[in-house]
């Protein structure tokens, strides 16, 4: 198991998990506005996710369904938690999966992909939950 996560002084480590490097640089761009945000080298599978959750416990995972390797983002979500229970993880996807994110405890927050205006606010928010 994570030790508690390494925030200090209301900074927030997030994790980018995305098999598409435009996707990541767009992500990583919009969530740089804010200095509180602590961004993680990005990631493009979720085997590679889940380790790096055990090594850094962020704050919250930016979590595609398609990814490079075996695992779905959605597959991916509760063995996130399981090794970082306090990571919350925000399923960002340009598949529409409201029906399966509800029945998926794991998953804390789903926004798809034709929102992404609307990330940095829901990153925003959900990290406000953590304080």
């Amino acid at each position: 198991m994570s030790q508690p996560h390494p925030e200090h002084k209301n900074n927030f480590i997030i994790s980018i998990v995305d098999d598409n490097a435009d996707m990541q640089r767009l992500v990583r761009a919009m969530l740089s506005a804010d200095s509180r945000l602590v961004l993680l080298p990005e990631i493009n599978s979720a085997e590679d996710a889940i380790r790096s959750v055990e090594v850094h416990s962020p704050s919250l995972v930016i979590l595609d369904h398609t990814l490079k390797g075996e695992m779905t983002g959605l597959e991916a979500a509760p063995l996130i938690r399981r090794v970082s229970p306090s990571t919350k993880v925000l399923l960002f996807s340009a598949h529409e999966l409201s029906k399966e994110v509800r029945g998926e405890p794991a998953v804390d927050y789903y926004l798809p992909k034709t929102k992404v205006c609307e990330l940095l606010p829901t990153v925003l928010n959900i990290l406000n939950r953590v304080l």
